[in-house]
């Protein structure tokens, strides 16, 4: 067991028959494949251990964003007909 001080160990069952296999963001078409449970925790821990997860942008980065989308939402609408403002919004 000293092999493992210090380690992350994750135990999961990782055969054909096995029920644990999940679609993940990434399994995308007709013949996405499933990842099995073990491999998407594992994957968490990597993420949260190498610290490469996505933060909030900065709060001026949000308020620049909204502004620009509030610009060109106020341009479309004052732009566009009714119906075809509805298709630019939807």
């Amino acid at each position: 067991m000293q092999g493992l001080k210090g380690k992350i160990v994750i135990i999961a069952a990782n055969n054909a028959g096995s029920s644990d296999r999940h679609f993940t963001p990434y399994s995308r078409g007709a013949r996405a494949d499933q990842m099995s449970g073990g491999e998407i925790h594992a994957n968490i821990v990597e993420t949260v251990l190498s610290g490469r997860f996505p933060r909030p942008p900065p709060l001026a980065g949000e308020a620049a964003y909204m502004l620009l989308v509030l610009a060109l939402a106020t341009y479309l609408f004052q732009r566009l007909a009714a119906d075809r403002g509805a298709v630019a919004g939807w």
